[in-house]
């Protein structure tokens, strides 16, 4: 997927953002991975701004809500959030980016593909304490209207600190995967969806990710 490079700011009003992006086409969320799909439709759009990459999504949800007090808190595993996995090219470094309705943010660093395996290594938790980061990541900002049972995501990731340092030039692809939960609060249940055609509930697999190609 190639990339637009298009002109949008955290002080844009949602009215210039939804501009921003009206040639960019929405990609869908599925659940390629289950026979039985439970998700409500949800859609992100994504472009290149100034030395960042920008997204846009747009959820449908019954139920808007996440507990998290603060940023990186373990509490946002109990709600809504939107995910978004970015591994540029030529480096081992991944990173997974979350946000919830509040706007509360969590940012984490995956050293490499088997980095992942301490989420198993420590299920309570412990593990995103260690793979927290909390340098200036990327910045977003949120819009929830209940009365539609719809809420809106703008986000903006600097590629110089996911890239670490090294020479934009150089990265001209980036894989990446968006996904989403949706908790309902009533019943503590959650449907996750993603933009990856993912062959089984697993968002780290890298080779079922997609591709952004920068201009």
């Amino acid at each position: 997927m190639t990339l637009n490079n298009i002109s949008c700011a955290m002080s844009s009003s949602w009215p210039e953002i939804a501009e921003a992006f009206s040639g960019i086409d929405p990609i869908p969320f599925h659940q390629t991975w289950q026979d039985v799909k439970d998700a409500q439709p949800a859609w992100v759009k994504i472009a290149a701004g100034k030395a960042s990459l920008l997204f846009y999504a747009e959820f449908t949800d019954y139920d808007i809500s996440n507990p998290a007090g603060k940023f990186n808190d373990p509490a946002r595993n109990k709600g809504d959030f939107l995910e978004i996995i970015l591994k540029p090219e030529g480096q081992s470094s991944y990173y997974e980016l979350h946000v919830t309705p509040q706007n509360l943010t969590s940012q984490f660093r995956f050293s490499d593909a088997d980095a992942v395996k301490l989420l198993d290594k420590y299920p309570d938790m412990s593990a995103t304490e260690i793979l927290c980061v909390y340098n200036d990541i990327f910045k977003s900002k949120t819009n929830l209207t209940p009365e539609q049972n719809k809420w809106n995501i703008f986000t903006e990731v600097s590629l110089p600190a996911i890239a670490e340092g090294r020479d934009l030039s150089l990265i001209g692809k980036i894989q990446f995967a968006v996904c989403r939960c949706d908790y309902t609060k009533s019943t503590e249940t959650y449907s996750y969806s993603s933009t990856a055609p993912f062959s089984k509930y697993f968002f780290h697999n890298q080779d079922e990710w997609g591709t952004l190609i920068l201009r």
